[in-house]
């Protein structure tokens, strides 16, 4: 993620703000909700337009400046396809606020392991994991895993709004997880 100040209609580089300057979830979501999603091609064509093209907002900083963020943008620029993988909890969670029904909230980015294991044990087959080297295709690797979890609640009847999982909170379905996780004997963890 990235902030530039405009300085005299310029743009300066990197504008050192507070973490918590900017609620990830949040702005997401509400760049989602901008856009029509109807089916799982249009939900991936909109991941991929954030990894490729970047969202970019702006607010008024200190003493009154316009400040710009933006997050993503590896067309751009291929180091920023590491805001991606890097944040992908706080991607995947806005996405699924906005479209609950087409994307997962990925929490397990620092748990990968255990994620794979869980899914081992429900038979989700996950697809192999890009080189460290492949900043594009590991940003994009949540759209495979997004895509075999889909898949396995759309095969398993879980993905309808009436199902038990529609009505969850996000808390409740991580907690959902953990539980299933238990009863087929993996270990509980905790999320990062």
């Amino acid at each position: 993620m990235g902030f530039f100040e405009e300085s005299n209609d310029d743009l300066v580089e990197d504008v050192v703000l507070e973490p918590e300057a900017v609620n990830l979830r949040e702005l997401i979501a509400e760049y989602a909700a901008e856009h029509t999603v109807t089916n799982m091609c249009e939900a991936e064509q909109l991941f991929t337009s954030i990894a490729d093209n970047a969202v970019v907002w702006s607010f008024e900083g200190d003493e009154g400046k316009n400040i710009w963020g933006g997050f993503g943008g590896g067309k751009l620029n291929a180091t920023l396809y590491g805001d991606i993988f890097g944040s992908i909890a706080g991607l995947s969670a806005g996405l699924h606020t906005t479209y609950p029904e087409f994307f997962t909230p990925y929490l397990f980015a620092t748990r990968f392991d255990k994620f794979s294991k869980l899914c081992q044990s429900f038979n989700i087959r996950l697809p192999e994991v890009p080189g460290k080297l492949k900043k594009c295709e590991r940003a994009l690797y949540y759209l495979a895993i997004n895509r075999s979890l889909y898949d396995f609640r759309k095969r398993h009847e879980l993905h309808h709004r009436n199902s038990m999982l529609s009505s969850m909170t996000l808390l409740q379905k991580a907690s959902f997880l953990v539980l299933m996780a238990n009863c087929r004997g993996l270990p509980v963890f905790g999320f990062p």
